[in-house]
């Protein structure tokens, strides 16, 4: 199994795990229409049924999905989207490619077979229990 991994994750040219660009693109997908004010250098403000603060520079969206998954809500993605920069750039380190690929890198050896004892030979007793020897007060 961790070989298979390994090979399918050689031949993806992604720069995310596939799971994550899915996601990704049904998280842009839903936010398209959403109006978008800017408040600051790396502040926002995007209005859905509610207002919702998105802080480029901290990461931060007032939803706090953000902060939970590790990768952009769909807010911040809007609000990548609409300053213009890079979406891969605001996605954790674990979530890309290269750390996939580098967690199936060292390989894992099976373990020998170890001899056991044939079952059966071996009885379990019930432990011995005593009587309490101290009376509750009154």
């Amino acid at each position: 199994m961790i070989s298979r991994r390994k090979l399918a994750s050689k031949k993806r040219c992604s720069v995310l795990c596939p799971v994550i660009e899915d996601e990704l693109k049904n998280l842009a997908a839903k936010g398209c229409h959403w109006r978008i004010c800017h408040v600051s250098e790396s502040i926002f403000e995007v209005h859905t049924d509610l207002s919702v603060m998105v802080n480029l520079d901290e990461r931060f969206c007032s939803c706090y999905q953000w902060q939970l998954l590790g990768f952009s809500c769909q807010h911040a993605i809007q609000v990548i989207q609409h300053s213009g920069l890079c979406l891969y750039n605001f996605v954790d380190e674990y979530y890309k490619a290269d750390f996939y690929r580098a967690t199936y890198a060292t390989p894992i050896f099976p373990i020998p077979d170890i001899e056991k004892p044939p079952p059966g030979d071996v009885f379990l007793l019930p432990s011995l229990t005593r009587k309490r020897t101290c009376k509750a007060p009154i």
